[in-house]
């Protein structure tokens, strides 16, 4: 039989339950009692208390996930691991992962953390609304202009039920499997025991989800009675209702349709009408009365205090005010209440002013390990891992107090890494440098103590991280997680957090100290789920990480309360209050409580509203929203017996909001009155409220400063102080035998020191009278500097150096001529990067060789491996290395190069692919420098070569791919074609066939100077008609090689598209596309949306604009061939190299020299933007930021 019980808030509806709980006790029967998660302990309390210690054996109190849990632990399923919250999230990124091109609206935000919870939400949205990924695929069709994006979101959801299966189990799931199991039982008639002869009592619920519906039908079925308690005022059920009882109302047809299908009996509904929490409140009663929508005849509510707060912390200190006079009159602390909707806003201010008034105080919220030491240490492992800062991730580290360090050698280290900033190279050297920095000679014994202890910190810490580097490089998460854990061990830290646990013991007792313990198993628990979810999975050490911070973040440490006679702070939204008599509500500002519903996961009201109309049940529709939040405001303001306080932070222009204006003007409560010793009832109080700038009268100012006095002593420090600060004495030192101990009897003053005295007297006395010195940076002074410079330059500017000059050595290189200076310059700039480059290898690479570390740095993640790959195997379909059938997406010529240089000097591939940098870039250099002093004079050839190493991208051409190459190719065919030479020019042109496919634009440069010439009144030669061909046909020859290996001339576009979604389109279509994924990542993804997104942007306007200024200063053959060259490299569909293409265009940099011609001021300016980009840019390229 189904018994509904129905009523409002403080009508006696749990009462009543208790009641009937206790005569079955009585009469020997036992019962269920099924409440929500969160009311489950103080339940168990209150069963205590109402039955008492011979009854309440008859009961057992259950949530639904327990009651489950029992279920399968009697019939089978319970030992299926139950997935977290957070452990949704990162089981969706492995969703998305797998299924790669299938889902093209989201799989592009699948890296992001924030993206993956969302998704989590949804997906626990539609579990709790009944859909599995078929079904939601099934109504998705049906749902018109959004069914796109719902039918991949039915492919997540597919694919995570596919992906759980061999995991665990969702929540919702697992109450699913209850129900299966218990009907199974039905059917064969055999009830689980602990259910056989029960009575269910259901309380505290508003809304039953479809899993839950589910468990309820079979108890329905299975049990002889369930009653099931909810606030409703007993009114009929009108249809598009959205009032205060609309969620009960539909709730309670809703249970009554199950029951009718399910075979049972539905007994007449219960009405409670009397409000009986509030029978000696009247003010009270006339509250919930007029919440519920009732008129009252009560026009006055003493219960009820109105304070227009000057702020949160004003609210606050207030609230902790008369909470202090409810103590005085002998209130318990635990039937009081503070409730905001918004904890984060009023956590800070409410625990201080408590903790200054000692009160004890318990917040009712989730406590995550997020900033614990033991999440700090795997975090800070992980960013070193990553290639963060190593000075501050390993200083970080050894500050979690878990590796097996003094406090001195901490300190030490510290302050060592502190003065000399060391680099990663620095950390795995031996720290031999003076701790106090430069200037410091001879180490005292002091300086060599520090020095010892902050190199056996160095390496115990550097041996440790970089072992760990060691066993995560190219592993996947299950790796990752074991090698952390390991390095965490290796570290000393299992046994540094149980002597932490011991410490917190002695000092702060028993739940203190295992609070601390929880911390660590909480973090070493979240380490083997990021292992059993993500398994064999590869990920980057920054996916794991971004992963492993939103468990973090989801997790809950399980706070447990210190006493038990404590307020309770809690969120409206999630609070659970044991019957108090008082509760303070604050933060009653319009839009803040009750809030506005926002959207919540992927779905849009517009999706929810779709799939509602095809007769599916979502909890958190709109209307749904609506409805919760006014009951909660409902039971916030109706939960206290007593007194009620309402305040709102008036002061920071807030208005009181909207909903509680029919109780001011019915009620007219008053503000609340509060005294001095209400303000200042503890001494900490009494000195905030003498210095705080409240208003006192002398009269209350003299009795509070009276009160300070502690009877036969002193006036405390702190008044003390605060008389001091009133009276402002003038400032004299007395004990003048200790001065002279300081500073003897005669005293040297400097200027620099009446200077220190005047700005900082405080300052002056910690340096010039104590003796203190503060932290110093081992840099170069400003005065040094200057010096150095000084010497710099006359060394450099000396037109006959001495052989004591340390530039005389450079005489013979400026007896170069210009040509061979241009090509110089190119090999030195490649060389220069490629020495950057070897530093920055070895620093994210530690404890490799040069060689591996370069190959590792600039063969993992980019183009670089496909160019060695073809040269040492060529091109095929046999699978000699990984994706050779889609190699022929990239041109021959690079590695045909590589492999003629490996067999005529030999040596690793790799290196060769960096080593011929030099000598290609320096070839360009030289051509350019040729081709543009021909034309526009030297000076502007200098310029020219100065702009395109300036540039950001010209860190490509020091890499191992093919943008010296291909420049060297272009300008020599430029070059060779104003020269007449036309059989170099055919070679050449082919070679630009074979490198690029731009290169074969290269004959439409040459067409439009044939044309030129045509209308000059010169007719084209044969063999100028045949150079402006080659470029075509080294296109053809590529064209061929398609043929040849794969029997389809245009493979390679086939290749591009299926596999990278390439194709041609128009550079606008990229500039908005890029717009749009710019947007979307610039708070999840930040370096793709910069690295990626914005560079490409910036990008493409500079180059057109370059261009399109410089229409009358370049020949027009360069102006056509360099847009025709925009619009084909940047028209592609997913452009990642836009930088990287555009270096590659001759005519750019020339365009540049042009527009900057004699104006030297503009040009300083521009090179100086370009090297400081350029900077930027190649730091991000080589600490893994995604630039391609």
């Amino acid at each position: 039989m189904l018994k509904l019980v129905l009523g409002g808030s403080g009508s006696g509806k749990t009462t009543l339950l208790y009641a009937r709980i206790k005569a079955r006790a009585e009469a020997g029967q036992r019962s269920i009692l099924l409440v929500p998660e969160q009311f489950t302990s103080s339940t168990e309390g209150r069963i205590y208390r109402e039955l008492g210690d011979a009854l309440s054996g008859m009961v057992d109190s259950y949530s639904f996930t327990s009651l489950a849990e029992h279920i399968l632990s009697a019939e089978g399923g319970a030992a299926v691991q139950t997935l977290s919250d957070a452990g949704r999230a990162v089981l969706v990124r492995r969703t998305l992962e797998e299924l790669q091109d299938t889902v093209q609206y989201y799989y592009r935000h699948r890296r992001s953390a924030a993206f993956c919870q969302m998704a989590a939400e949804t997906i626990d949205e539609l579990k709790s609304a009944g859909l599995s990924g078929q079904q939601l695929y099934r109504l998705a069709q049906g749902c018109g202009s959004g069914s796109g994006k719902l039918t991949e979101l039915a492919l997540i959801l597919q694919g995570y039920e596919t992906l759980l299966a061999g995991t665990g189990m969702d929540p919702s799931d697992r109450l699913e499997l209850a129900a299966d199991r218990l009907e199974a039982a039905l059917a064969r008639g055999s009830l689980p025991e602990f259910l056989q002869d029960r009575a269910v009592f259901i309380d505290e619920f508003d809304t039953f989800n479809a899993p839950k519906k589910r468990l309820l039908a079979a108890l329905l079925t299975a049990l002889p009675q369930v009653t099931v308690a909810l606030c409703d005022d007993g009114t009929p059920l009108v249809p598009g209702d959205t009032g205060l009882f609309a969620g009960a109302k539909l709730v309670a047809a809703q249970l009554r349709q199950l029951a009718r299908k399910s075979g049972t009996e539905v007994a007449a509904p219960e009405l409670l009408r009397r409000d009986l929490r509030h029978k000696d409140a009247p003010g009270l009663a006339a509250v919930a009365a007029l919440l519920e929508g009732n008129g009252t005849e009560v026009t006055q509510a003493p219960e009820v205090r109105l304070f227009p707060a000057a702020s949160r912390e004003e609210e606050a200190r207030c609230a902790a005010a008369a909470i202090r006079r409810l103590m005085r009159q002998e209130v318990r602390c635990g039937k009081i209440a503070v409730v905001c909707r918004d904890i984060a806003k009023y956590r800070a201010a409410v625990r201080y002013e408590f903790r200054m008034a000692d009160i004890p105080l318990y917040c009712d919220e989730p406590t995550t390990p997020e900033f614990s030491a033991p999440a700090t240490a795997v975090r800070a492992l992980l960013a070193l891992l990553r290639g963060a800062d190593m000075t501050e991730q390993l200083t970080v580290l050894a500050k979690t107090g878990l590796c097996a360090l003094s406090e001195e050698q901490v300190c030490a280290l510290e302050n060592y890494a502190y003065t000399w900033s060391p680099n990663a190279a620095a950390w795995r050297a031996e720290f031999t440098k003076n701790p106090k920095g430069f200037g410091e000679n001879e180490l005292t014994p002091e300086d060599k103590q520090n020095l010892d202890r902050a190199e056996d910190a160095r390496r115990k810490l550097v041996d440790a991280v970089d072992t760990l580097r060691g066993k995560v490089k190219g592993g996947n998460a299950e790796q990752i997680s074991r090698a952390v854990y390991f390095c965490l061990k290796e570290l000393g830290a299992e046994e540094q957090q149980a002597g932490l646990v011991e410490d917190i013991r002695a000092a702060r007792g028993i739940p203190a100290a295992e609070e601390a313990a929880r911390e660590w198993n909480v973090v070493m628990q979240l380490l083997d789920e990021m292992a059993s979810l993500l398994g064999q999975q590869s990920v980057t050490v920054a996916e794991y990480e971004d992963l492993f911070g939103l468990l973090l973040r989801s997790s809950d440490l399980g706070h447990i309360p210190q006493t038990l006679d404590a307020v309770v702070l809690a969120s409206a939204g999630k609070m659970r209050l044991d019957a108090p008599d008082y509760v303070f509500v604050l933060g009653l500002a319009e839009g803040e409580f009750p809030c506005a519903p926002a959207e919540s996961g992927l779905l849009t009201h517009a999706d929810r509203d779709a799939l509602m109309a095809q007769q599916v049940e979502l909890p958190d529709c709109f209307e749904n929203r609506v409805i919760r939040e006014q009951v909660c405001f409902y039971k916030a303001l109706t939960a206290p017996a007593k007194g009620l306080w309402l305040s709102w932070p008036k002061g920071q222009g807030q208005t009181l909001c909207a909903a509680v204006e029919p109780l001011v003007d019915a009620l007219h409560p008053a503000a609340p009155e509060l005294e001095l010793t209400d303000l200042a009832a503890t001494p900490a109080d009494g000195l905030d409220t003498l210095g705080g700038g409240w208003l006192l009268t002398d009269v209350e100012r003299a009795s509070l400063t009276e009160a300070l006095h502690t009877p036969g002593a002193g006036q405390p420090k702190g008044l003390a102080l605060l008389h001091r600060m009133e009276e402002n004495p003038p400032r004299q030192v007395y004990d003048l035998p200790a001065l002279e101990t300081l500073l003897g009897r005669r005293l040297r003053v400097s200027p620099s020191q009446l200077e220190k005295y005047y700005t900082c007297r405080y300052g002056y006395f910690l340096q010039y009278v104590l003796g203190l010195k503060p932290r110093k940076r081992a840099e170069l002074s400003a005065d040094q500097s200057g010096t150095l410079m000084h010497w710099v330059l006359q060394m450099a500017l000396d037109p006959h150096p001495g052989p004591d000059n340390p530039c005389a050595g450079l005489q013979p290189f400026l007896d170069l001529d210009d040509e061979a200076m241009a090509a110089l310059a190119g090999l030195l700039f490649v060389c220069v990067l490629q020495l950057v480059f070897c530093h920055a290898a070895q620093a994210n690479n530690p404890g490799v060789g040069l060689a591996q570390a370069m190959e590792w740095q600039f063969y993992g993640n980019t183009d670089a491996r496909h160019y060695i790959d073809l040269a040492q195997y060529g091109y095929g379909t046999g699978g000699a290395f990984a994706e050779q059938e889609l190699m022929i997406v990239f041109f021959p010529l690079f590695p045909a190069l590589l492999r003629v240089v490996h067999l005529l000097v030999g040596g690793s591939y790799p290196l060769l692919g960096l080593a011929v940098q030099g000598p290609l870039f320096a070839g360009a250099a030289v051509s350019l420098y040729t081709l543009v002093s021909r034309r526009w004079g030297e000076r502007q050839a200098v310029l020219t070569l100065a702009l395109l190493m300036a540039s950001p991208a010209a860190v490509f051409f020091a890499v191992p791919m093919t943008e010296s190459l291909f420049l060297l190719v272009t300008v020599r065919y430029v070059l060779a074609w104003d020269r007449r030479q036309w059989g170099c020019c055919a070679v050449l042109g082919v070679l630009a066939g074979l490198c690029r496919a731009p290169g074969g634009l290269l004959l439409g440069l040459a067409a439009l100077e044939l044309a030129a010439a045509w209308r000059r009144g010169k007719r084209p030669a044969l063999a100028s008609i045949l150079a402006m061909l080659a470029p075509a046909a080294g296109l053809g020859l590529y064209f061929g090689l398609n043929q040849a290996v794969y029997g389809r001339w245009n493979q390679y576009s086939v290749y591009q598209w299926e596999h990278w979604g390439q194709k041609l389109g128009l550079f606008t279509n990229t500039v908005r596309y890029h717009l749009d994924y710019m947007a979307s990542w610039w708070e999840d993804n930040r370096k793709a949306a910069v690295g990626i997104c914005l560079a490409a942007i910036l990008c493409i306007l500079l180059a057109l604009g370059l261009l399109a200024a410089s229409v009358r200063r370049l020949p027009a053959a360069w102006l056509g061939f360099g847009l025709v060259y925009l619009a084909v490299t940047m028209g592609a569909t997913w452009l990642l190299s836009a930088p990287r293409y555009a270096v590659g265009l001759f005519c750019l940099p020339v365009a540049l020299a042009l527009l900057l011609q004699d104006r030297l001021r503009l040009t300083c300016g521009v090179l100086a933007v370009q090297v400081m980009v350029s900077v930027v840019y190649t730091w991000q390229y080589l600490h893994g930021w995604p630039i391609y």
